[in-house]
């Protein structure tokens, strides 16, 4: 699939709200509830092959990832998570890591999403993740709940 230009484009949130607005024409493109606990910004995920650009949104309250069509907003996909996701999934590739209050590192791919597995921490996630471009890592910092 040939390269296209991104359009300019920006997320917003009105209380349990996320918003697609574009920029060049301050026009609403989509709307997707997301609850009100949700303080994340969605992924955008290029084009390929198989999927056209995605923006994958998660729900606190239904405790799920969703893929939507940038362009549409139509749901291409909706997989439950371990537990509700605060913090900013990783993008790997085609899988998403999606951090969860569980304790639990849930990892989908991102054509149909399936979900692969779960990676088991025993503490709640609640802060976003990073991977490292020089090599495959990925890391998600862990909160110390015991008192000093």
């Amino acid at each position: 699939m040939p390269d296209r230009p991104r359009r300019a484009s920006c997320w917003r949130w009105r209380e349990e709200f996320c918003t697609l607005w574009s920029r060049r024409k301050a026009k609403l493109r989509w709307v997707k509830r997301v609850g009100i606990d949700t303080r994340v910004l969605p992924l955008r995920v290029p084009a390929d092959s198989l999927t056209p650009e995605l923006a994958l949104v998660v729900s606190s309250d239904q405790h799920s990832l969703s893929a939507l069509v940038m362009d549409t907003g139509e749901v291409l996909w909706q997989t439950p998570l371990s537990d509700a996701c605060l913090g900013q999934p990783v993008l790997v590739e085609r899988h998403v890591l999606a951090p969860t209050l569980a304790g639990k590192i849930d990892e989908i791919e991102i054509a149909e999403g399936r979900r692969l597995g779960s990676y088991h921490i025993g503490q709640a996630l609640t802060l976003g993740g990073s991977i490292s471009r020089a090599r495959p890592w990925f890391t998600f910092p862990l909160t110390n709940s015991r008192s000093t």
